[in-house]
């Protein structure tokens, strides 16, 4: 999830930490294991989801199983199941850009040795901006101490509801409700709607965002065009409920526009 998921993460307290596995049972004497794997009893039931145990976070399928090797709700489990947790304390002076291991940048909403910091589009560290309303300090962590703020309003919809399914090119009207100059470029993020839950679509190897920037003024509207032929499994997209998101900079902060369409 890659994406967008601070209030629903809040929500489930997903405060995770890494582990150290070859035996977890040395962890907790109700660690079980079979051949099919490492499961966590819990009276006469077991574990199922997000559990912490002794300070670290696993996750458990709905039988009840071990997850291990993947990525669940945008945080990798390592081989052991538990979440592996990447630090970040290096000096504001020498941020960077935060990936996850693999090829594309790790964006958006992280928890982090138990704080919340944004990663921008470029999956650099956002600081003492405000971001979804939420403001993030010198180190670019959520201050929890500081109110929401209710300073920006975009709001983006695509030019038709349902597409056919093969549709590439996604055309959308952004509108600036603020007083404020505002800018967006010509990334986007393409999430599809399944089991209850946004899913963070991958985009191609060889995908490219040009570096230009649409000003937008306030108290107006823009169009913008997302092609999904970007995506990694476009050819293999399936009918459903679809979403794209862009990123919107003013002079407070940062914001989220979300706009929904149905492939069919």
């Amino acid at each position: 999830m890659k994406k967008l998921k601070l209030i629903k993460v809040i929500a489930s307290s997903l405060v995770v930490a890494s582990v150290l596995v070859l035996n977890p049972i040395g962890a907790s004497a109700n660690w079980k294991q079979n051949s099919n794997g490492w499961w966590n009893t819990e009276g006469s039931s077991w574990s199922i989801g997000w559990k912490e145990i002794d300070e670290k976070w696993y996750y458990f399928g709905q039988d009840g199983y071990m997850v291990h090797d993947t990525t669940i709700d945008g945080y990798k489990l390592g081989s052991d199941g538990a979440w592996i947790e990447i630090a970040l304390n290096t000096p504001p002076q020498t941020w960077g850009d935060y990936k996850s291991g693999s090829d594309s940048f790790n964006t958006g909403w992280k928890l982090i040795n138990g704080k919340y910091y944004y990663f921008d589009f470029d999956g650099a560290r956002v600081h003492d901006k405000t971001v979804d309303s939420y403001y993030l300090g010198a180190d670019g962590a959520w201050v929890t101490t500081q109110g929401k703020s209710n300073l920006q309003d975009f709001t983006m919809k695509t030019e038709k509801s349902s597409y056919e399914l093969g549709t590439d090119n996604i055309k959308v009207y952004i509108t600036n409700n603020t007083n404020l100059e505002s800018v967006y470029g010509t990334r986007y993020e393409v999430d599809k709607f399944q089991s209850n839950e946004w899913y963070y679509l991958d985009f191609a190897k060889d995908a490219d965002f040009t570096d230009i920037a649409a000003i937008q003024n306030p108290q107006s509207t823009g169009p913008d065009n997302c092609k999904l032929s970007k995506l990694q499994d476009f050819k293999n997209l399936t009918p459903g409920k679809y979403r794209i998101v862009k990123e919107i900079v003013n002079s407070t902060g940062y914001s989220h526009v979300i706009a929904e369409f149905e492939l069919k």
